[in-house]
């Protein structure tokens, strides 16, 4: 059967019984443009195979019995394409392979809309990249390790903007990274430990973090920290099985600590100057809120010590900057003076103790040696044994404010 078209070129087909066998489609000068061979199988389908005016295959086409299509197309640069098309023919499948006959990138479509429903990216390590387009606009992205294991899988909503990203271990499977975004880009970052512990980070959409938090293993708050606009600490809380401390940064660089038992009642008060030295601690009786103990620091190290007795009597404990005591005060519920005595230290490491009534007048004394034990004393039996309850300045919370390297600025691109 010949064709002959307007272009001066002209078609060639040939038939075997019913069914055609070649197309050789020629110019005008009898030169050969193109030739397809077909090859048919019992059940109506056949295999079309096209070549070039030097032989070689430029494409090939499978029909399926339901008149399904398969049309490949081979590039001069040894690249394919692989288009799919249904029975009622609208494209389903659009694939593209690289020189080596590896697949590089897979579409598929839905064949009512001609939607893109999912689009399969392919590396050359193995490794890939599956995207899915939902009917609601969101996308999800699946990355699999050259091993075909999951190692990522991120969530886009309907304008494109990520919302979600959870990063595994590509052998163990194990979640390892969890990221949840808001709409406006700021989120809360998750990582997930070997050792069952846990770091969050919050960030604003700037990227940068507002609040740092760690879990243990058992999924408890064990610290928290906020961050102002400057990345500069505000607030670090601590939290155990049976209290929980605050710390608060101020803007003129001082600082307070906050201790609370695990009912949530205070027990502790303490103030630091901007060197992060203890100027005051308040102890409180958790159950009734009663203060019991008022401590106050000097600039030199030096403390007084302040007992609130449960019958309303004071005692004064006064401690110079080595932490020796100097004197010890007593008072009545009235608070009133009721005695005192004085400590004084002497080179080998003993110490003296002058005790005095209410008004000043001596009522006795004692030395002591190195070792704490009596050497001599007069005006009766009196044990003037040191208190040990100083505690110099820099105290329980001598630190500055917290700075973390937690992975986030290098995971994220967040930074403080």
């Amino acid at each position: 059967m010949n064709e002959t078209f307007s272009s001066g070129d002209a078609a060639t087909q040939t038939f075997t019984g019913n069914t055609i066998s070649t197309s050789v489609v020629s110019d005008q000068f009898g030169h050969i443009i193109s030739q397809t061979t077909y090859s048919h199988n019992a059940d109506g389908s056949y295999i079309a195979n096209i070549y070039d005016s030097q032989g070689h295959a430029t494409g090939q086409d499978q029909f399926h019995s339901d008149g399904a299509e398969v049309a490949y197309q081979f590039n001069g640069n040894g690249t394919q394409n692989a288009t799919v098309f249904n029975s009622t023919g609208h494209e389903t499948e659009y694939a593209t392979f690289g020189t080596n006959g590896a697949k590089t990138q897979d579409l598929f479509y839905d064949a009512t809309s001609g939607r893109l429903t999912q689009e399969n990216d392919f590396n050359a390590d193995g490794s890939q990249i599956d995207r899915v387009y939902n009917t609601n606009g969101t996308q999800t992205a699946t990355v699999f390790n050259a091993g075909g294991h999951e190692t990522e899988q991120a969530t886009f909503d309907a304008s494109g903007k990520i919302s979600k990203d959870l990063v595994f271990d590509g052998k163990s499977g194990a979640e390892l990274q969890e990221t949840d975004y808001n709409a406006n880009g700021s989120g809360v970052a998750h990582i997930f430990n070997p050792d069952g512990t846990q770091n969050a980070a919050v960030f604003d959409p700037s990227g940068h973090i507002s609040e740092y938090a760690t879990y243990g293993t058992n999924g408890k708050l064990a610290t928290d920290i906020l961050y102002d606009a400057n990345g500069h600490a505000t607030q670090y809380s601590e939290y155990t099985a049976n209290q929980t401390t605050i710390h608060q940064f101020n803007a003129d660089n001082t600082q307070t600590a906050t201790v609370y038992n695990a009912a949530g009642q205070e027990t502790e008060f303490a103030k630091f100057d901007t060197n992060g030295h203890k100027t005051d601690d308040y102890f409180f009786n958790g159950p009734t809120g009663r203060e019991t103990q008022y401590d106050s620091y000097g600039s030199d190290g030096s403390m007084v010590q302040h007992l609130f007795n449960s019958d309303n009597t004071q005692d004064a404990i006064i401690y110079d900057a080595s932490g020796r005591e100097t004197q010890y005060d007593a008072f009545n519920s009235q608070g009133q003076l009721t005695g005192f005595t004085d400590f004084t230290y002497t080179v080998g490491g003993g110490y003296d103790a002058l005790a005095y009534g209410p008004t000043g007048f001596e009522t006795g004394w004692a030395d002591y040696n190195g070792n704490g034990s009596l050497i001599s004393s007069s005006g009766g039996q009196y044990n003037f044994s040191l208190d040990d309850g100083y505690g110099d300045g820099a105290g329980d919370w001598d630190f500055s404010a917290p700075v973390y390297d937690d992975g986030y600025a290098s995971d994220f691109g967040f930074y403080y």
